[in-house]
């Protein structure tokens, strides 16, 4: 009997058969309650609230969800993700967390179910972020090189600047914006359309998607010429000191460079035109100098331009602006300190002028200046008030209260003679001004006494503001466009 049980597969087929039969039965009699889950896209509704406040959103990991509910077994076959809705209402969003409740909506079988489905998560956080749109101006790139004996020369954009807006953490990630033009094998001029690219701060090409951001040009029309010849750099040497209370910052030219055309040994002896001082002067200058010349006045014999000859340099012009932070002793560093003293400001609390470019200045702390004291081998009693400074690229020190600096033996208190003195010390010093000695930025700088007082100046002011006339010029200016080189009785343009 037990080898006929064995061996017969119809018989073990049959029993299969009349087991599945079985359990059809038995659940067509309980048809139990069953969970299950779908996973559904949330919507997003009232989306023109967060535009209209010039701001965009972004939701904050998936923008799924899944949703809960009971059926009955037999039923559960019908049951698709189609048949729900999940939905969001950016009208509810709560600002202070960022969350906004997720609303779920049952679009078709709904006599099946035995509950109300429900969704989890039942929030999704939503990120707000402010509208920037920024202009940059746009910078070309080529990809491959023409034919032998050939050059790529000017090329130019239409437009030359483009618009981009997105979020603000999304611009401060563009650095760039160019085209890239494919020059390979070219042997004539070229024309075309090109789709604007982004780049980062290390010139690497960011990609990024397509509904983050929005451009007022989507297309960008390139005219590129093809030279038989050699392409120059230009190199602009600036003469001439700007007005009292500005900054020679750069020369900036959307020429780069030239293509030239001659002889092959011409063209080995010269790499780059270099346009004279004598016509980029910037003596007295208030702002902005537009020069526009025909390069072929600077060419060296024997070549000639090979295209448009006109350039157009701007020598660019700032405002010096002059920004005040007060200092107590205990912002600055103190060198040569004897533990067994203590030591006081009269008075406590001094104002520090510096003046710079608005940019610089709003970019500083206090603590970037470098403010030291050096009380080495000073003995208790009221000493002048000496301060040191390693001030940053770009910042000048305009002046500082005067003050002095009491020290007493910690074991003794502190004379009211030396109270009396200190004071005294402190108002001759303010009447009677002094002598400052303040080098150009970026190095040491010592000074006993300021050379000017700050009767004129609030007393805690965090703000730049215009600076209308200082006693030197400093730092060094940035520069866009070709290289600048000036003579040596100008200021050096890096």
């Amino acid at each position: 009997m037990r080898a006929i049980l064995r061996n017969n597969l119809a018989l073990k087929l049959l029993s299969v058969v009349l087991a599945f039969i079985l359990w059809i039965i038995v659940m067509g009699i309980s048809n139990p309650i069953v969970s299950r889950s779908k996973n559904v896209t949330v919507e997003v509704e009232n989306e023109e609230i967060i535009y209209d406040a010039a701001k965009v959103y972004e939701i904050i990991g998936s923008n799924s969800i899944m949703i809960d509910y009971t059926v009955r077994s037999r039923d559960e076959y019908q049951i698709r993700a189609t048949d729900f809705r999940a939905y969001i209402d950016l009208a509810e969003l709560y600002d202070i967390t960022g969350s906004v409740r997720v609303n779920v909506e049952v679009l078709n079988n709904r006599d099946l179910f035995i509950a109300s489905p429900s969704a989890r998560p039942g929030v999704i956080r939503v990120q707000t972020e402010d509208i920037q749109k920024k202009g940059f101006e746009l910078e070309t790139r080529t990809i491959g090189s023409p034919q032998e004996g050939m050059s790529v020369g000017e090329i130019s954009l239409v437009p030359s600047v483009v618009y981009v807006s997105g979020s603000e953490s999304l611009i401060g990630r563009i650095s760039s914006v160019g085209v890239e033009i494919d020059v390979e094998g070219a042997a004539e001029d070229m024309a075309g359309m090109a789709v604007p690219v982004f780049y980062d701060a290390n010139h690497n090409r960011i990609n990024l998607d397509a509904s983050e951001y929005t451009l007022d040009t989507e297309e960008i029309a390139y005219q590129a010429t093809i030279l038989r010849g050699k392409s120059l750099g230009l190199t602009f040497s600036v003469a001439g000191t700007v007005a009292e209370g500005y900054r020679f910052v750069g020369a900036q030219s959307n020429t780069k460079s030239i293509s030239v055309q001659g002889q092959s040994e011409d063209l080995a002896e010269v790499s780059t035109v270099e346009i004279p001082g004598s016509l980029l002067n910037i003596e007295g200058a208030t702002e902005d100098k537009t020069i526009v010349f025909d390069i072929s006045e600077y060419l060296p014999p024997g070549l000639s331009v090979n295209g448009n000859a006109q350039v157009s340099v701007t020598l660019k012009v700032e405002a010096l602006n002059r920004r005040s932070y007060p200092f107590s002793l205990s912002d600055m560093e103190i060198l040569g300190e004897n533990e067994a003293f203590h030591y006081r400001l009269s008075p406590e609390r001094i104002i520090l002028v510096v003046s710079g470019l608005k940019d610089d200045l709003e970019a500083r702390e206090k603590a970037s200046l470098g403010v030291t004291m050096d009380v080495t081998d000073l003995d208790p009693g009221v000493h002048a008030g000496v301060l040191q400074f390693v001030l940053p690229d770009g910042i000048a020190l305009e002046s500082y209260t005067p003050f002095s600096l009491v020290i007493t033996a910690l074991d003794e208190e502190e004379p009211e003679e030396s109270r009396e003195a200190a004071a005294g010390s402190t108002a001759e010093a303010s009447s009677a001004g002094g002598a400052a000695s303040s080098s150009t930025e970026g190095r040491e700088t010592t000074a006993t006494s300021p050379s000017k007082t700050l009767e004129s100046q609030p007393a805690f002011p965090t703000e730049s503001r215009p600076l209308p006339a200082v006693e030197r010029e400093t730092g060094n200016p940035t520069e866009t466009g070709p290289p600048v080189t000036r003579p040596e009785s100008s200021p050096a343009v890096q």
